[in-house]
């Protein structure tokens, strides 16, 4: 039988009269103890309910659908769907979700849609549908309704609140890219030039004397500029990231592998954990291998003693696309007043570093449409979450789990 004729209503039949009462039920008469604990469970349900019959009348609705939908609840039983909610084009969203569940014949079919109340006021609803059906005749349609309007608000001011804080982060970290060019092109000649007059002077200069050990200073210090300059430089250059198909739970475990054989010497008392979704994705492999080396260089640094664990975990993002990285350590942590200003070029807490490590990872993530979230708790560990778009399982292939070999 097709939804349309489901739709329009008759007068009601036995079924309407006797829910004709508050709540959506009968009066109970005779009726028997079960049909009184049924009554009690639909009227105290926390959800709107809302039962559809073969012939489009709904025979039942509890209050809490009642308050949903905008109608009292007698005014509701017996009526067609249609007469009701077909009038109203603000719905169309709302009436396709009906029509799906019987044109589809689909069982457990969930959407979240906006409705519009007769009296104007809009909700965002999360109807779950259930198309009953016995010996392939239309038995009717379940619906369950749950207001989600005041979460959905709190999410869209959540959702505003990042993007706005990415996009106040993404401004500075470019004004400081630019600055970060400007200063290495000015700084880059004359320190190349203190180096040179210096190594030239100390090849004249005898050893040991108090000359010698002056221009040593100078030399290393001007080879520690050398070293700053390049990473700025690296930093600021422009690039436009290379897309390659890649499994990405394979990428990660060539370059963890790369790193545990360029960190040998300091990783006897690292415990390394790894849950990687089989994912494949579009993405710069070697921008990729960069990024995850950065993230996995600070994991090390923060452990006491080298000791702890580095966790990689790797995850599709549901049903609307994307992947998530995180990668977490048990070190030191974050002091909370540092952690406004970790992604910024030049920060970091160490003397012998430069502090483009982060400000890299930021951008390459940036690059290529993702975002990058810190999340740390001083003297319990750090978490950083990537999220990007794109990308889905790839076929024949299970997640991986537990340690890494």
């Amino acid at each position: 039988m097709a939804f349309s004729e489901m739709l329009p209503s008759g007068a009601p039949g036995r079924a309407g009269s006797r829910r004709a009462q508050a709540g959506g039920r009968a009066p109970r008469g005779d009726e028997p103890i079960k049909e009184i604990i049924v009554e009690n469970i639909i009227t105290g349900l926390p959800v709107g309910l809302v039962v559809i019959s073969g012939k489009g009348e709904m025979t039942i609705a509890n209050p809490v659908a009642g308050r949903l939908l905008g109608y009292p609840v007698q005014e509701m039983l017996g009526k067609g769907w249609g007469e009701l909610f077909f009038q109203n084009p603000a719905n169309d969203d709302f009436n396709q979700v009906m029509l799906d569940a019987v044109g589809q014949a689909r069982v457990h079919l969930r959407r979240t849609v906006y409705y519009v109340r007769p009296d104007g006021m809009t909700l965002r609803l999360l109807l779950t549908t259930s198309y009953v059906s016995e010996d392939g005749n239309v038995e009717g349609v379940v619906v369950l309704l749950e207001d989600l309007t005041e979460l959905h608000a709190l999410y869209e001011r959540e959702k505003t609140i990042l993007e706005d804080k990415n996009r106040i982060q993404a401004e500075r970290v470019e004004s400081l890219r630019y600055l970060a060019l400007a200063v290495a092109h000015q700084i880059r000649n004359p320190v190349m030039s203190i180096g040179g007059f210096a190594q030239r002077l100390k090849k004249k200069a005898s050893e040991d004397t108090t000359e010698a050990r002056y221009l040593q200073f100078i030399l290393e210090g001007a080879a520690r500029l050398e070293k700053i300059v390049e990473s700025v430089k690296a930093y600021a250059d422009s690039f436009e990231p290379r897309l390659q198909t890649v499994r990405l739970d394979e990428a990660i475990r060539a370059a963890v592998e790369a790193f545990r054989l360029e960190q040998r010497g300091s990783l006897e008392r690292v415990k390394w954990e790894m849950e990687l979704d089989p994912v494949e994705v579009r993405l710069d492999p070697s921008l990729f291998r960069g990024g995850l080396r950065e993230l996995l260089l600070n994991s090390l640094q923060a452990l006491k003693g080298g000791e702890g664990t580095i966790g990689l975990s790797l995850s599709g993002a549901g049903a609307a696309g994307g992947w998530r990285l995180e990668v977490a350590d048990s070190g030191v942590g974050i002091p909370e007043s540092d952690l406004p200003y970790v992604l910024d070029p030049f920060f970091s807490t160490r003397p012998d570093a430069v502090g483009m490590g982060l400000a890299k990872v930021y951008r390459v993530v940036t690059d290529h449409g993702g975002t990058l979230e810190l999340e740390s708790h001083e003297g319990k560990g750090t978490r950083v979450i990537i999220t990007m778009p794109g990308g889905g399982p790839a076929q024949g292939s299970v997640r991986e789990r537990g340690p890494a070999k």
